[in-house]
């Protein structure tokens, strides 16, 4: 197969994200291909809440306006923009520690940061960046996808092709016509 054809694929990727989002966009997260198990009523009390993504992201926003961190009078400061519960807030938090996307402990006020690599473009290597965010949503983002993922990160179409040819070249993204997945080695996470 030609090299065209991932060609086209960036090139699909790129003019998605061109599209402006609509009211009422949302990020939805990707399908896997493995059914999880049923969980049982216990499991499902017991489980954390779960958090629309709208609001993970306005939290996101939020540490990422304050240089990547809130402090504990900022997080009461920042509340009600955030339009977050003290749940929803520490569970996000939490989730972002698991990932490796920031550092600290959820449990404690003002004791979280967001890493460099997930904080955006201003504060780390591109490439990371959306390597980060990939990892973030699965390791594959399709063109539909794209814009609610990256243009919050800063990254517009130009930024997003050189991005897309640059990891490729490093191995470490798989181009198909409609869908970027990074590769084994690039999907996981970091050594901490």
């Amino acid at each position: 197969m030609s090299r065209t054809s991932p060609l086209i694929g960036i090139a699909v990727l790129v003019l998605s994200m061109a599209a402006p989002l609509g009211a009422g966009a949302q990020v939805t997260p990707p399908a896997t291909p493995d059914a999880a198990p049923q969980a049982t009523p216990e499991a499902e009390a017991n489980a954390a809440p779960e958090v629309a993504p709208e609001t993970a992201l306005r939290v996101i926003g939020a540490f990422r306006s304050n240089d990547c961190m809130l402090n504990a009078d900022q997080e009461e400061l920042f509340a009600a923009d955030m339009d977050v519960t003290p749940e929803d807030y520490t569970v996000i938090l939490a989730d972002l520690i698991d990932r490796g996307f920031a550092t600290g402990d959820a449990a404690l006020p003002g004791a979280v940061a967001l890493t460099p690599e997930f904080c955006g473009p201003q504060h780390a290597d591109p490439a990371e960046v959306m390597v980060t965010v990939m990892r973030w949503n699965g390791c594959s983002m399709t063109g539909q996808e794209a814009p609610q993922l990256l243009l919050p990160m800063g990254f517009f179409p130009p930024d997003v092709a050189n991005l897309v040819a640059q990891l490729r070249d490093e191995d470490r993204l798989i181009i198909e016509p409609t869908l970027l997945t990074l590769t084994d080695e690039a999907c996981a996470a970091p050594a901490q």
